[in-house]
């Protein structure tokens, strides 16, 4: 009769190899969540700087594009 619970080299062989997958897995996953917080960053940084530079704009200028037609030549 076969017995389930004896541990072969076989074993600690998956053992060890499912290990290092877990570990590349783990890896790639804080390394995805961390890319994903630095695009969400990168992008909020990029609008708010638009944001401030075209109410800045607003402000100074009274309008939002430099569009004159009164002084084209």
């Amino acid at each position: 009769m076969f017995n389930k619970y004896i541990l072969d080299s076989d074993t600690f062989q998956n053992l060890n190899k499912r290990r290092e997958v877990v570990k590349k897995l783990s890896r790639k996953m804080i390394f995805e969540k961390n890319l994903t917080k630095f695009t969400k960053l990168f992008f909020f940084i990029v609008f708010t700087l638009l944001l401030i530079y075209f109410i800045h704009h607003f402000i100074v200028f009274d309008h939002i594009f430099h569009l004159h037609p009164e002084n084209r030549h």
